[in-house]
């Protein structure tokens, strides 16, 4: 894909992402509809997710090893992309557990970030 066509296939995917309005917070709500039972014992372990986090960069990494090493196996931006979700998920929930939003840990991420010793310096003109 050249770069005209990767911009004008982002130009689409913006214009696809304003009309579901997604909210990474109401996204974290939903997750935790899939999660143990609040009475669960397991509800709040952090186990579960952080061994999610783990297995899940694992298969991204796995994934990667064959498609460079084993010629048939194809490995797509769209699979990734389902890998870096499922990531997501586990990151919510234990965001969630630790009574942190995703907006919260995004805010602080660009605070740190935009302190010039990390990497950007204007956080302004990053995106």
């Amino acid at each position: 894909m050249n770069y005209t066509d990767y911009i004008e296939q982002q130009k689409q995917r913006d214009s696809e992402r304003q009309a579901l309005s997604f909210e990474p917070d109401v996204f974290q709500r939903r997750a935790l509809k899939t999660w143990y039972e609040t009475g669960d014992a397991l509800h709040f372990d952090p186990l579960p997710a952080r061994i999610g986090v783990s297995g899940e960069g694992g298969e991204i990494g796995n994934k990667i090893k064959k498609h460079m090493y084993k010629p048939d196996y194809d490995w797509t931006v769209d699979d990734e992309v389902e890998e870096l979700g499922d990531i997501f998920y586990y990151i919510c929930i234990r965001l969630y557990q630790l009574g942190v939003t995703v907006e919260e840990m995004s805010l602080r991420n660009r605070e740190k970030l935009s302190d010039g010793k990390n990497g950007w310096p204007e956080i302004e003109h990053a995106f």
